[in-house]
């Protein structure tokens, strides 16, 4: 064989050799790419595994508070009636029916300093029904707590967009509260919703009626400053 044929030989065989070595590279390339992508496929999977087994149990959570039976505690800021004897010329009174009378504070204002509010809330000896307060304003007039929205819209999608701030416990027949802390400011001077429960003291599965007052939550510094429709900080009075 000629010295051309040999050398042609050889360098084929080195091009194939090179090839070869291409080949398995790109190979390993592949494999090492597959395993990757199995491992983001594994880690994806255990990922969306984790979030859905965290929303049920929310789901769980969330099902158990605002749906199970209530438990019926009686205020325990409550005070009697008699022991306060409170100037009710100013109060908003409400019958309901015969059994069911309340008085409350036509106007609410609220203490920035410690989200307080007076509400001179007053269950007549009268009233025959175990009576509580809610406090409600629409979503528009809070902070952007997504969360808390996001868990407001599964449970109550028919409430417009009302959302609790504050409560009173249940209060019994000649007692009054004076005071409550709400749990969240509004952002400016509200519209808020007070929303009175009765039940039957003597089985609380029985409501004895439900219906609501529409008044106006002030909020001031007591510094000579309060809140208005804006937001803005103005002088009271």
């Amino acid at each position: 064989m000629s010295e051309a044929a040999i050398e042609n030989n050889t360098n084929l065989s080195a091009e194939l050799t090179k090839h070869r070595r291409e080949l398995d590279e790109q190979q390993r390339s592949q494999d090492d790419q597959e395993r990757k992508l199995k491992k983001r496929r594994l880690f994806g999977r255990i990922f969306m595994a984790v979030i859905i087994v965290l929303i049920v149990v929310m789901l769980i959570v969330k099902y158990i508070i605002y749906f199970r039976p209530e438990n019926v505690k009686e205020a325990t800021n409550s005070k009697a009636i008699s022991e306060v004897d409170p100037d009710t010329s100013g109060l908003q009174v409400m019958p309901f029916n015969s059994d069911l009378t309340v008085a409350f504070q036509p106007i609410l204002i609220a203490d920035s300093r410690d989200n307080s509010v007076q509400i001179d809330f007053i269950s007549p000896e009268s009233t025959k029904v175990l009576v509580r307060a809610e406090i409600y304003t629409r979503k528009k007039n809070l902070g952007a707590n997504k969360i808390k929205f996001f868990w407001h819209d599964i449970f109550y999608p028919n409430d417009e967009s009302l959302v609790r701030i504050g409560s009173t416990g249940w209060l019994r027949p000649g007692e009054m509260i004076e005071k409550i802390t709400l749990d969240e400011l509004p952002l400016k001077m509200s519209d808020v919703t007070v929303r009175f429960t009765a039940v039957n003291p003597a089985n609380h599965n029985i409501s004895s009626g439900v219906f609501d007052m529409n008044t106006v939550l002030h909020i001031v510094d007591y510094k000579g400053n309060m809140l208005n429709e804006n937001g803005e900080w103005v002088k009271a009075g």
